[in-house]
């Protein structure tokens, strides 16, 4: 009996490599001087060597060339005319936070060198079982000590929530449900209520809304040959239902509500008011976010031609609002792009997950996108999207449906005409 050991492709390296970073860092990384930095090395020479491979990655790969280019252009173009911008190099959740530890830039080569969609969910299956052991074990030890530990402005504090958190394991809860809902596995019910009952206990509201708009788009879309109207509609209305409740004014109207019936002594509602509204001891958690809104939308006004990348940051932390950016990814874009740009890009990008919402067939590549979106959505009330992974992911999945045809079906067929053809002659 013979026993093949098949070895990974690097494009399957590269996949697994980069979506499991955040268990690489924490149980490798970290426990050496400058670990960060060789984790981001490594990336780079990953994505370099995957490129190389091919003869003509100069033409094949050019859409990646001029993606690094732009962005490097635009960063270096921002910092030389304005100096003011240049202390987010460093500062928290920054350049350095973007490359070193947020690496969301990095999704687009990372997917779009991915050639086999089947390939790649395997890959995102190692990294969820990965990452998703590393968020059980912090959930073990929040348990054991009963709250997470920040840093803020340089003060130590302590809440029952993390949304960093809350957000990696909804990446966990997407991959289980593709594993439920494509490939029939039951039991991968456990792990994404596990999943759930873990972000409602200490994760991010924003969560619970983002999986919420996930739901409605894959029974919407999922199969367009096949829908059951009636469900679809009363699932819809929950999910509105579910958003509202964890909004902020959802959360305000059941705050007053239960202190007007004397029930806000209840350690349910108590909790779940904490974790919904954040520890108003912190100063940028979630109930600064109406300042936040409130100063950008007037920057916005103030100055519509845009202030380039990361410059409205500085008028946010001058609010005393660590983060520095709008919690918000539809004014960030506008902020920095400005009104007349920033809307095209808003506009295109809505044209273009219609479109593919619409067109394409295949399910398993479907539910990838609609995963991604799902992700994504934390952008709608956190998250910044030169940091996150989600948007330039979706980008990458477009391109290589779209441009590169890596699921062409009507390449194959074109491949059986002429083979049957060649079989004749």
């Amino acid at each position: 009996m013979k026993f093949k050991i098949k070895i990974p492709r690097l494009q399957d390296i590269l996949l697994i490599y980069y979506f499991s970073l955040p268990f690489f860092r924490m149980y490798v990384f970290s426990k050496f001087s400058g670990g960060y930095k060789i984790a981001l090395l490594i990336l780079i020479l990953l994505i370099a060597v995957t490129m190389m491979k091919n003869v003509n990655f100069l033409s094949k790969y050019k859409d990646i060339i001029l993606y690094f280019s732009v962005i490097v252009i635009l960063f270096g173009v921002q910092f030389l005319i304005h100096p003011y911008t240049r202390v987010w190099i460093k500062r928290s959740f920054g350049v350095y936070t973007a490359l070193l530890i947020g690496c969301g830039i990095f999704a687009y080569p990372v997917i779009r060198l991915q050639d086999d969609i089947l390939k790649m969910v395997k890959g995102l299956k190692i990294s969820a079982l990965l990452v998703g052991a590393m968020y059980a074990i912090m959930s073990i030890e929040r348990i054991r000590r009963g709250y997470w530990t920040y840093t803020s402005f340089g003060v130590v504090t302590h809440t029952v929530s993390n949304m960093s958190w809350s957000y990696g394991v909804l990446f966990v809860v997407c991959v289980c449900a593709y594993m439920l809902i494509i490939e029939k596995k039951k039991y991968m019910a456990f792990p994404v209520a596990a999943g759930l009952v873990g972000i409602l206990l200490y994760g991010s509201r924003g969560t619970i809304i983002s999986f919420a708009i996930g739901v409605v788009l894959t029974l919407f879309f999922l199969d367009n040959k096949k829908r059951d109207y009636r469900k679809i509609i009363l699932i819809i209305s929950a999910a509105i239902v579910v958003m509202f409740i964890f909004s902020d004014t959802g959360t305000k109207l059941i705050s007053d509500v239960v202190t007007k019936l004397g029930w806000e002594n209840s350690r349910f509602i108590k909790t779940f008011l904490k974790t919904t509204q954040g520890d108003s001891s912190i100063a940028d958690e979630s109930s600064g976010r109406d300042r936040i809104w409130k100063l950008v939308i007037q920057l916005i006004k103030d100055k519509p031609l845009g202030y380039g990348v990361m410059g409205h940051r500085e008028y946010i932390y001058n609010i005393h609002i660590k983060w520095g950016y709008s919690h918000n990814i539809f004014l960030d874009i506008l902020a920095e792009s400005g009104v007349i740009i920033g809307s095209i890009v808003i506009l295109l990008g809505f044209v273009g997950i219609a479109r593919y919402l619409l067109k394409v067939e295949n399910k398993t590549e479907k539910f990838i996108f609609i995963m991604f979106i799902t992700v994504s959505c934390e952008l709608l009330l956190s998250g910044y999207i030169w940091i996150h992974y989600g948007i330039w992911s979706i980008l990458a999945i477009y391109m290589n449906h779209f441009v590169f045809k890596w699921n062409d079906d009507n390449k194959i067929k074109k491949q059986i005409q002429s083979i049957i053809k060649g079989a004749k002659k």
